[in-house]
């Protein structure tokens, strides 16, 4: 798979949207523990960190 991505074309609008959509759906019988969030927590610190050490994304030719 290619890294960069590129856009060919003269001109490039955004479509406009269609109805309102709606609010986030939520299943009521679900139960989150506080261990479960906190294990989110820790791995959003850790890709968090992954991407703050990343340093060649992209090489300018």
């Amino acid at each position: 798979m290619n890294n960069v991505l590129e856009l060919k074309g003269k001109r490039f609008v955004q479509a406009s949207k269609s109805g309102n959509g709606g609010g986030a759906a939520l299943n009521s019988k679900k139960v989150v523990s506080s261990e479960q969030l906190l294990r989110l927590k820790s791995k959003l610190g850790q890709i968090k960190e992954f991407w703050e050490l990343e340093k060649n994304l992209f090489k300018a030719s």
